[in-house]
């Protein structure tokens, strides 16, 4: 997946679970808060970012920005206003 379209789903999803590099996390719209990112039931992996573009290139995983991660991205689960 190219990183513009996984910003898009980010920006349109309410709850989406993804899988990259045999980890999988969640991501969440909490409104006020911002967009939450974090290991799937880790919660005190969890961090806010005010745009999918920051999410993007400030949430590491294994040491590298999601942005790098993105062609090998699988989305596993993905609720939102373009499902």
């Amino acid at each position: 997946m190219r990183n513009d379209e996984f910003i898009r789903k980010i920006d349109n999803a309410s709850e989406m679970v993804f899988s990259v590099n045999g980890e999988r996390f969640t991501v969440c719209d909490e409104n006020e808060k911002g967009i939450s990112i974090a290991q799937w039931n880790m919660p005190d992996t969890e961090r806010y970012f005010s745009s999918a573009e920051d999410l993007m290139n400030e949430y590491q995983i294994d040491g590298k920005p999601v942005k790098e991660w993105a062609e090998s991205i699988r989305i596993e689960d993905y609720t939102g206003f373009d499902a």
